[in-house]
């Protein structure tokens, strides 16, 4: 019975459509255009600066100053792979760092899981990465 209400309230919905447009067909809207990149993709060497540049590893409370700095790491785990020293995870500023949205990143804790490239490789092997 609630089928039926259904069905005939759809043909009463698409008949009134149709007088409502003179009985012509209603013209469809226009297709979006896929946004056209603001700027070219960068090379390796300017994705490395830029890594360098706008890092906030030093920040995060994973990061252990001393024991990084003897070991000359100076973060951007996201493009270098994991650290040699850091070993327990404590937090994560991976989503607030400027390097996740330039980069378009969706990972973390790359200090102790590897770089973006290791993890983008591991998810698409199944391994997950998050």
């Amino acid at each position: 019975m609630l089928k039926n209400v259904a069905i005939a309230a759809v043909m009463v919905c698409l008949v009134l459509g149709i007088v409502a447009c003179g009985g012509q067909k209603v013209p469809e809207a226009p297709k979006a255009e896929m946004p056209k990149p603001a700027e070219q993709a960068m090379t390796d060497t300017e994705k490395a600066e830029f890594v360098a540049a706008n890092c906030i590893c030093a920040t995060c409370p994973s990061f252990l100053k001393e024991e990084c700095a003897k070991a000359g790491e100076k973060g951007a785990y996201c493009l270098v792979g994991k650290s040699k020293v850091i070993t327990e995870e404590n937090g994560c500023v991976c989503p607030q760092c400027p390097v996740t949205a330039k980069m378009a990143l969706k990972w973390g804790y790359y200090c102790t899981r590897g770089s973006a490239k290791e993890m983008m490789a591991m998810e698409t092997q199944g391994g997950g990465g998050k």
